[in-house]
């Protein structure tokens, strides 16, 4: 995972872009999912995600959808670079149940020459439902094609 951080980051730092777009449609590897990401921008501070996939491991048969509601804030240091906070909720389903609520936060970074953003981010939430209750700390990072650009 640190590979995984320390390479985006360094990507970051070798490309400039304006962090705003309006729609981005992508990918999103979430510890053992592999979702489908749909990101729009209601203004330069809020953003909703909704995602949907399978699991990628494939022992069981589980899908997940889920939303997430997100505060930004650009980092003035780096250009098309910025930070954001939210909360998200999913339902996991198929060979068993489970409902997610959790807080985000992470970097979110746009590409001026070429319409790609990259975001990383960190989930700590609970899931509820088969199995009882559990706590964990999930890690996400999408790749998305940026809608108009």
């Amino acid at each position: 995972m640190i590979k995984i951080v320390s390479a985006f980051l360094l990507t970051c730092c070798f490309f400039s872009a304006t962090a705003q777009y309006d729609d981005a449609v992508g990918i999103r590897f979430e510890d053992d999912w592999f979702l489908g990401s749909y990101k729009i921008n209601m203004s330069n501070r809020m953003s909703v995600e909704g995602f949907g996939g399978f699991d990628a491991q494939g022992f069981v048969s589980l899908y997940k959808v889920g939303a997430e509601f997100q505060l930004n804030t650009e980092i003035p240091e780096v250009e098309s670079l910025r930070w954001f906070y939210g909360a998200g909720a999913g339902l996991v389903f198929g060979d068993f149940s489970r409902v997610q609520a959790y807080g985000t936060s992470g970097l979110d970074y746009t590409f001026a020459e070429i319409p790609l953003n990259l975001s990383f981010e960190l989930m700590p939430g609970m899931y509820f439902g088969d199995f009882g209750n559990d706590f964990e700390i999930d890690f996400a990072l999408s790749a998305r094609y940026i809608l108009g650009q």
